[in-house]
């Protein structure tokens, strides 16, 4: 991972194995303004529309590098996206998920509200379930509110069950309407919230790329 270069992804700068303690260390650039999760998530901050389409587009930056280089992330969710430069800056990290794909993967990783479908049914990864994830994390940034926050305090495979019913899949566009929607960001918002739905699609095969969703977020 340390050929991974970047400016919206994390540098990593070394491994460290401990034997003794059967632990491995990765030794990664300091993010002087924390994750991107801690800060949509501060009450005090107030946080402008153009600072939100920056973030998104240096994801689908670095989204877009990361699938070239026949990497998918596995693990994309708000927490894993840390800010520089006076938050102006993200970079993508937590690269102990990551992994090279060939077709799919099927090693069982994850936010279970970040989760692709087929990945709750199948453990399969690909570059369409980093794309289900990254419109999970729009609609957070959009709205600086937690996804399927009714269900933080239930178990993994309880939320598995009520996210893939077909009740609650076919309502998950209604998630993106309506939330802090403003005169003059309205055109704006409508152009993200038809980005997040096609992301979301239950249909792995329907998802955009990455390389379309950098041409297409205003």
């Amino acid at each position: 991972l340390q050929r991974l270069r970047h400016e919206n992804i994390v540098v990593l700068y070394g491994v460290m194995n401990d034997k003794q303690n059967q632990r491995i260390g990765l030794l990664l650039e300091y993010a002087d303004c924390g994750s991107l999760y801690n800060y949509l998530h501060r009450p005090d901050v107030d946080i402008a529309f153009c600072e939100k389409l920056n973030w998104m587009l240096q994801l689908a930056n670095g989204m877009v590098y990361l699938h070239d280089q026949k990497t998918v992330h596995r693990d994309l969710k708000t927490n894993n996206l840390l800010l520089f430069d006076n938050y102006r800056t993200l970079k993508i990290c937590d690269f102990g998920t990551v992994k090279q794909f060939a077709t799919t993967n099927t090693e069982f990783v994850g936010t279970v509200c970040y989760m692709a479908p087929e990945v709750c049914v199948k453990t399969s990864f690909t570059k369409a379930s980093d794309v289900y994830s990254f419109g999970v994390i729009l609609w957070e940034i959009m709205y600086r509110k937690n996804p399927f926050n009714e269900f933080k305090n239930m178990k993994p495979m309880t939320i598995h069950k009520i996210i893939l019913s077909d009740g609650n899949r076919k309502s998950i566009p209604q998630l993106f309407t309506g939330i802090g929607v403003k005169p003059n960001t309205k055109i704006l918002e409508d152009k993200i919230l038809t980005i997040m739905t096609n992301c979301c699609s239950e249909n792995a095969k329907l998802r955009p790329t990455c390389e379309v969703l950098k041409n297409n977020i205003p």
